[in-house]
């Protein structure tokens, strides 16, 4: 049986792939892939407010 916390790591990384149309969703998973969730959510944050600013 699948982990609570591997579920939880699929649905992170689910959520921005499907809220995030577009070449976005490349351009989050790297640095997330690279620095983890906790220290991506700050940029993540930053490029869906500019989604909306735009």
């Amino acid at each position: 049986m699948i982990a609570l916390s591997t579920w939880l790591l699929i649905l992170a990384f689910a959520v921005p792939m499907i809220v995030s149309p577009g070449p976005g969703n490349t351009v989050l998973a790297a640095p997330g892939g690279q620095f983890g969730l906790r220290r991506t959510v700050p940029f993540w944050m930053g490029f869906e407010a500019g989604n909306l600013v735009h």
